[in-house]
């Protein structure tokens, strides 16, 4: 299911829902770069709860406390503007829901949980594996100029600093509402001009993978939970 609402009404129609003001990261970026008198227009005035049981739904999903939350926040260069990557997919169980903010409207997506991360994949955008092998490099040697690194480290490095037509962070936090068991995980993907794409993880050891779009979703897939 899916449903496209102008970004004021989408601000109405979430406050009506759920009860909360303030819109989930990174929604509520979108949100705070509206005009202050934008007009609402006449759908979300007569919008009233539980009118659409299945858009209820997957808005009590996105604002649960205890769903786990894979968040996407980038940037598209391929034309001559940048547009942002703005996305937060929330599952619990079985049922997923995503909510994904563009400049003039909001997208509104109900799915099944093992259907979440290709969702995720396919509003990032599809491209191509990048051209080159896993690379793993401490980070000491990858963010110090003046340490010494072999040539696969060169490499490593000139990835890092070419030319991207895409680029952004996906942030996955599992069992956010309790902190005992919460674990949080960010990927960096990049999509190098000319050749393809690349999953980061950093940590002591920074590794650069290339990845299909079915390789990013299976990766997703197994910091999500979801099997």
């Amino acid at each position: 299911m899916k449903w496209v609402l102008a970004p004021a009404e989408f601000a109405r129609v979430w406050t009506i829902e759920t009860g909360m003001q303030r819109q989930p990261y990174p929604m509520n970026v979108a949100a705070a770069e509206l005009p202050a008198d934008l007009p609402a227009t006449d759908g979300p005035r007569r919008h009233t709860r539980f009118a659409d049981p299945e858009l209820s739904a997957a808005l009590a999903l996105c604002s649960r406390p205890d769903s786990t939350v894979a968040t996407v926040y980038g940037e598209r260069r391929r034309t001559g503007t940048p547009e942002r990557i703005l996305a937060v997919g929330s599952v619990v169980g079985r049922n997923a829901a995503v909510l994904v903010a563009n400049t003039d409207a909001v997208h509104v997506i109900g799915c099944q949980a093992k259907e979440l991360a290709s969702t995720l994949v396919e509003i990032i955008g599809s491209a191509p594996a990048g051209q080159h092998a896993t690379m793993r490099q401490h980070q000491d040697s990858l963010l110090d100029p003046d340490v010494p690194v072999p040539d696969s480290g060169d490499r490593f490095r000139r990835l890092l600093r070419a030319p991207v037509d895409t680029r952004g962070v996906v942030t996955v936090t599992v069992a956010p509402g309790h902190p005992t068991t919460q674990t949080t995980s960010h990927r960096t993907w990049l999509d190098v001009r000319g050749d393809g794409r690349y999953l980061l993880t950093t940590a002591a050891a920074f590794t650069l993978a290339p990845v299909a779009d079915q390789d990013f979703a299976d990766h997703l897939d197994l910091l999500l939970g979801i099997r």
